[in-house]
């Protein structure tokens, strides 16, 4: 104010100012004071006239603008959500913090933009928008909005877009309210997806797939699941659970169990009834879909047709029956070693042979080898190991078998290996024991015959060898003497005697030499 009098008397340049004074109410006021030089036909200041204006609700309007403003400024500048004001031809005025992060530009570069620069692909016309509110007197335009980042990236906005008007109404620039919803459209979009990968799942799945309601248990079938049954999908959504399962599998108590939590899953095989009357097998897996408050909502069975594995079950276990059978039948008593579970199956003759009932005897393998006899366990189990190891075609040994009596039978024992896993290691292996203790004996009584023949052989050949030479030597002699007399003169009547002597001799010791030699003469073959 002083710089103002000084320039206007000094100078003489007339001046304005706003101040406050205390008028006689003793109240300070805002006034707006004007001063101008009174000058006489020679330029002299002769004086000085000035007006005063009370300006105090103007200078009230200017605060509470100014207040406004600043309110403004900071939520403008505070704000979550991004925040861009443009002219109404779309040229960026002002931004804020939070849409410089969204964007990734800083606040210097975006005035230079038309806002539909930011904009991408398919979107929205800006420029257009702001015509349509200018046009038809609108508040604003709610729209979802993809924005190109900096970095080339996308941002998905929500978008309000609104005017900002004069006291009058006109317009005079527009605001655009944009919240991130990146994060948001990503999780509709991945659920999107996942929705429609699980509908393609339930629709063309090779198993049955249901919705059960949890009140009524009504269903709600995959093509499948009707094409199992035989049935349309409007036919089975007008059936329940119990319509479809075979009366004798269906528990209505194990859906209660799921729905309180009893149980959170249950596999199990039942039956199902075709619309044609016959029956299949199913694997039938059942579980609760649940809300994010953990209220059962739905609940959902996947079943499997398991006809054909159940038929073979059937046909192997018909199979097993036969060939077990047969065996016993021959007197041949069956053990199944199921390796992978190191569990053992042996029939009632395998049992029986031993002298037990058929339940005095467990499935463990310790059932087998405690009983075989401590001189024979090494030998057994190498022939179980080589066999194991490949170096020979099957398992087969004689070994004793401790009976219940504790007496001990011989048993012939073999088996194979029949099923093995990918890595080549056996999983199962079957075999038979045979009773040999009789053929065990009449071995045994072979044995002490021949020893006892042999023997006698020797023997004998030791008292043919005596007598040999016991009988021999007397004929030796005597054919000796025979020999002397024909070579004596003798009369021919007693010569005659003597040559008959003499044949006589000769023939009974052929026949001695024959009796004695017989038996070195070995069997012509």
């Amino acid at each position: 104010m002083n710089q103002a009098w000084q320039r206007l008397i000094e100078d003489g340049i007339p001046g304005n100012m706003q101040y406050r004074v205390q008028n006689n109410t003793g109240e300070i006021v805002w006034v707006y004071g004007q001063t101008f030089v009174e000058k006489d036909f020679n330029g002299q200041i002769t004086g000085y006239v000035g007006t005063i204006t009370d300006i105090t609700y103007i200078r009230d309007a200017e605060q509470r603008v100014e207040a406004s403003e600043k309110k403004f400024r900071k939520i403008f500048n505070d704000a979550p959500m991004g925040m861009v004001t443009t002219s109404l031809t779309g040229q960026i005025q002002s931004v804020n913090g939070s849409f410089c992060r969204m964007v990734g530009y800083g606040a210097q570069q975006l005035p230079s933009k038309q806002f539909q620069e930011l904009c991408h692909g398919q979107s929205q016309d800006f420029n257009q928008l702001l015509n349509n509110l200018v046009e038809a007197e609108l508040d604003k335009f709610v729209f979802e909005q993809t924005y190109l980042k900096q970095d080339q990236t996308l941002l998905w906005g929500n978008t309000t877009l609104s005017l900002l008007r004069n006291e009058q109404g006109e317009p005079l620039s527009a605001l655009a309210l944009i919240e991130d919803v990146t994060e948001t459209k990503k999780a509709v979009q991945a659920l999107a997806k996942s929705e429609q990968q699980l509908r393609s799942i339930f629709e063309q799945a090779a198993v049955g797939i249901i919705y059960i309601a949890k009140e009524h248990y009504s269903l709600a079938p995959n093509p499948r699941f009707c094409e199992m049954l035989g049935y349309s999908y409007d036919e089975l959504t007008q059936m329940t659970m119990a319509d479809v399962v075979h009366g004798e599998d269906f528990q209505d108590e194990l859906f209660l169990d799921l729905l309180t939590n009893k149980q959170v899953c249950i596999s199990k095989e039942n039956r199902y009834l075709r619309k044609d009357g016959s029956v299949f097998w199913a694997n039938t897996t059942v579980s609760v879909i649940r809300n994010h408050q953990g209220e059962p909502v739905d609940i959902l069975a996947i079943v499997e047709d398991i006809s054909e594995r159940k038929q073979a079950a059937i046909a192997l276990k018909n199979s097993e029956i036969r060939w077990q059978f047969a065996l016993e039948g021959a007197e041949e008593g069956v053990w199944d070693w199921d390796m992978a579970n190191n569990s053992v199956f042996f029939s009632s003759r395998w049992k029986s042979m031993l002298g037990y009932s058929p339940f005095e005897v467990g499935d463990q393998p310790e059932e087998w080898s405690e009983r075989i006899h401590p001189e024979d366990q090494a030998r057994v189990f190498q022939a179980v190991q080589n066999y194991l190891n490949g170096d020979t075609n099957i398992y087969q040994c004689d070994l004793r078998m401790r009976c219940k009596d504790n007496t001990y039978k011989w048993i012939l024992g073999r088996g194979k290996v029949v099923e093995w896993d990918e890595q080549n290691q056996p999983l199962r292996m079957i075999g038979t024991h045979v009773d040999i203790s009789d053929r065990k004996r009449q071995e045994e009584e072979l044995i002490q015959a021949k020893e006892f023949a042999e023997a006698a052989a020797i023997t004998k050949s030791n008292f043919l060898a005596c007598m040999s030479h016991e009988i021999r030597t007397p004929m030796n002699g005597i054919l000796g003497m025979l020999d002397l007399l024909k070579t004596s003169p003798l009369p021919p009547e007693e010569q005659s005697q003597v040559e008959i002597a003499h044949g006589s001799a000769q023939a009974l010791l052929k026949i001695i030499n024959e009796i004695l030699d017989f038996p070195k003469q070995k069997p012509a073959n």
